[in-house]
């Protein structure tokens, strides 16, 4: 579960930044071995259970390279890679020129990999193609300007590359430092020794719902490349994929913690002064915000916050006022991405109706949706409650509104939503930012009521009731409502509330939502009018 460090400034100096990639190894995925060369042509065996497509090898009791074998070419029992930057080349007494199997794989007598009486260590990575494989290692070829598009069927957290035909640096791209689509972000470079600089972006990988694409200006060039699949476990209680942080600001660097899980998207929102809902994920990125109570482009904040941690995220010396100002108190909804719950999805709009693959795994019952390249670009919200000529604005009190455009009058699936020709969600170009969100039972609820006036219970199918609820009302004007039970949803006392959608201070002078076991329950109270008679509501719950 974990592994110690010790003072040694190459893995643990002081105030530096380090990313840990760990590895298991599984039937299917990935295999470790180790052997002593005898100068020889051989087999040595493995226990992948299926045949290696990527293999990389190093002498472990003397100098010597890192050669990799790469499966799927034409030439591949007698080409190899060494990883420094090399382009490929061939030899016949490398792998005996002789390709692995599913039980071992072959050598000759080259030194680089069979030095007689040095030790060595091989790692063995699978290429599963099934629906429900982890990692995929395959080769690519560039068109003649160096992109090309590689298809998986799913998402990956981790992409390592390099160009073999030309040789270039090993580098690799990972969801923990942000990998985002359409701009890129930093890549390491495994073979060199260069420093990372987080505020020089580049797009060589960008990530898309299925895979990724190379932007690389690699012309032509076979690009080899492993790919594992990002977390796809079920989750089985709410707290492994909501959890909120209430704290009060510093002014000074500061590590959050005690969320539980790897945060996907933090929201956060000043409660005692103004400030408007600030949107932080992963996926575009740690100093990347989406302010909901605005229209506004994306923007840069340096010193929110500054990076996602394994329990919570760090921030910075707050001098944007949305994270951490000196004695400012906040609340940050955290949400981690679970199959069935909630998920990220990124597209690039085409102006044509079309369809957008999610890997949600369910029919998702709420989509917030937001153009990141375009300012005065709206929050826009399907929702399944609704009909599928209908829409909200998030960053709005709006009513819904019918456009059959919007959503090309066409129902969410499990595996696609659509858009129609409207450029409020699908402008030729734009790329988007879309929140996926589902009702899994015991875990969340996307839902809707009547208001009935009074008090009524509002049944989430919990046991414990609901941690988090986002009300908005539909059929007149009305804010989206937050609340969360660390803050407090009391019984007859009153509990602190905020509004996604303006930058208001918390109010904390009403008693709206009420506690119940099975989810919440919702009082009528002219502050938020979350109960009024006959009209419609729209929610989100997390237990």
């Amino acid at each position: 579960d974990g592994f110690s460090v010790g003072a040694n400034s190459k893995y643990n100096a002081s105030a530096q930044r380090f990313i840990d990639y760990m590895f298991r190894k599984a039937p299917k995925f990935m295999d470790i071995v180790t052997y002593t060369g005898n100068g020889a042509a051989r087999t040595i065996a493995h226990s992948l259970g299926v045949t290696p497509n990527l293999i990389i090898f190093k002498r472990t009791d003397g100098t010597g390279g890192w050669y990799a074998f790469s499966g799927g070419r034409v030439d591949s029992n007698v080409e190899y890679t060494i990883m420094d930057g090399s382009a490929t080349n061939s030899s016949n007494t490398i792998w005996n020129s002789t390709l692995p199997t599913a039980s071992v794989f072959s050598l000759g007598s080259f030194t680089g990999a069979n030095t007689s009486g040095a030790g060595y260590i091989a790692y063995l990575f699978a290429n599963d193609t099934t629906t429900d494989g982890l990692v995929r290692t395959e080769t690519l070829l560039t068109d003649s300007s160096g992109n090309g598009t590689v298809d998986i069927g799913w998402e990956p957290q981790f992409v390592m590359m390099a160009n073999i035909s030309a040789g270039s640096d090993w580098i690799i791209v990972d969801t923990a430092r942000g990998f985002p689509s359409g701009t890129g972000r930093v890549h390491l470079s495994l073979n060199a020794f260069s420093a990372v600089d987080a505020s020089q972006p580049d797009s060589i990988v960008s990530l898309t719902n299925t895979g990724f694409k190379i932007t690389s200006g690699w012309a032509n060039g076979y690009i080899l490349w492993i790919a594992i699949r990002k977390p796809n476990k079920p989750p089985t209680t709410g707290n492994q994929v909501y959890n909120a942080i209430a704290r009060t600001g510093t002014g000074a660097v500061a590590s959050v913690t005690g969320v539980g899980f790897p945060p996907d998207l933090v929201i956060g929102k000043a409660r005692s002064t103004t400030g408007g809902a600030n949107w932080t994920e992963r996926f575009r990125g740690a100093t990347q915000e989406f302010l909901s109570s605005a229209v506004n482009i994306e923007t840069t904040y340096a010193n929110d916050l500054t990076a996602f941690g394994q329990d919570g995220f760090t921030l910075g010396t707050g001098a944007s006022g949305n994270k951490n100002t000196s004695a400012v108190t906040y609340i940050e909804h955290c949400f981690k991405r679970a199959p069935g719950v909630f998920d990220i999805v990124q597209d690039t709009g085409t102006g044509v109706a079309h369809t957008v693959a999610h890997q949600l795994g369910v029919v998702p019952e709420l989509i917030i949706r937001k153009q990141r390249t375009t300012s005065n670009a709206n929050f826009f919200v399907y929702a399944a409650a609704l009909n599928n000529t209908e829409y909200l604005v998030f960053n709005s009190t709006g009513v819904r509104t019918t456009l059959a455009t919007m959503w090309n009058s066409t129902s969410a699936t499990s595996t696609t939503f659509s858009l129609g020709t409207s450029t409020n969600v699908n402008t030729s170009g734009g790329i988007y930012y879309n929140y996926l969100f589902a009702s899994k039972t015991g875990i969340s609820k996307v839902g809707s009521y009547t208001g009935n006036g009074g008090t009524q219970t509002i049944n989430c199918s919990f046991a414990s009731g609901a941690r988090f609820v986002m009300i908005k009302r539909v059929d007149t004007a009305g804010d989206w409502f937050m609340w969360d039970s660390v803050r407090g949803i009391t019984a007859s006392a009153n509990d602190p509330h905020t509004s996604a959608n303006t930058t208001a201070a918390e109010v904390t002078t009403d008693s709206s939502v009420e506690p119940n076991s099975s989810g919440f329950a919702v009082v009528q109270n002219t502050t938020t009018n979350i109960n009024v008679s006959a009209a419609t509501y729209f929610y989100l719950a997390f237990a």
